[in-house]
């Protein structure tokens, strides 16, 4: 569980943390080390992590921490609240990095516990189906024509389902995809306490770690995450954990993207009519 005593965080990190002096960068750009920083979590490799964190960090220091808030939202996410806890809370303070033995060190750490976590990627599902579920074109269509406070009132109405509320979520916090411009203001603070109201909230409160990946990482996924965590304590969630994993391809010691296996996927249509949503 997460703890901390005043600025010291205890990252809860099973087994010991390797130097940052005995950690050697990969031979590549930012952009390969930064998506093989994101593979290397997801697979549990906590070294080449490591290894792809630091040369990520030494390509372009400001994007290796927007990199790691938005691995942990989408990758570990509920799987474990407090590795999220932790890294946003590192990656929004320089101080408090500082306090914990540098920018480098702080990096270190949190790759291994994010490496080393738990992996749920239902909140990342979930605000994808929000976002491009052809089955909540009405739903989108629908909060796109309502103001915010009646956007707020679905997310809270938990008789509604879930895919529903995630996309008066999304509209409701005011993040656009990318450069779209369909969401519109929002309120995200009034979110945040609808999240806080239904339960969302830990050892550091969760409206406030949302708040701080909002700035960070502008990633769409900040804004469900919130209210994950009291959806999934009402059914079974499988949490994948980072063990016994198949060895991925690598080339040169980086770990394959996988692209390949992904090229022509696609997310499968739903031909289900999606009820609109009721005006009260």
């Amino acid at each position: 569980m997460h703890k901390s005593t005043g600025d010291q965080l205890d990252l809860g990190i099973a087994g010991p943390t390797r130097s940052a002096d005995t950690i050697t960068a990969l031979t590549c750009d930012k952009w390969v080390a930064s998506s093989a920083l994101q593979k290397s979590i997801r697979r549990g490799d906590v070294v080449t992590a490591q290894r792809a964190a630091l040369t990520l960090w030494n390509a372009d220091p400001r994007s290796v921490w927007r990199r790691l808030i938005i691995i942990a939202m989408e990758d570990v996410g509920v799987g474990s609240a407090d590795a999220v806890i932790e890294t946003t809370r590192l990656a929004s303070d320089p101080k408090l990095r500082g306090r914990q033995g540098g920018e480098v060190a702080a990096i270190i750490h949190v790759c291994q516990r994010l490496a080393e976590s738990a992996k749920d990627r239902c909140s990342d599902f979930l605000i994808s189906a929000a976002g491009h579920d052809l089955g909540l074109e009405t739903a989108r269509g629908a909060c796109g024509s309502i103001p915010v406070s009646r956007r707020l009132e679905f997310v809270a109405n938990q008789t509604r389902p879930l895919p529903e509320r995630a996309v008066a979520a999304w509209y409701a916090s005011g993040i656009e995809n990318g450069r779209e411009r369909r969401v519109g203001s929002g309120d995200f603070d009034g979110l945040m306490k609808v999240y806080a109201d239904l339960g969302a909230h830990g050892p550091l409160p969760m409206p406030s770690v949302s708040r701080h990946a909002r700035r960070g990482s502008r990633s769409r996924s900040s804004c469900r995450f919130s209210g994950s965590p009291s959806q999934m304590r009402r059914r079974r969630s499988t949490m994948v954990p980072c063990r016994n994993r198949p060895t991925s391809m690598t080339c040169r010691s980086i770990p394959s993207t996988g692209t390949a296996a992904l090229a022509g996927r696609r997310s499968p249509r739903s031909d289900a009519t999606t009820p609109r949503l009721p005006d009260s």
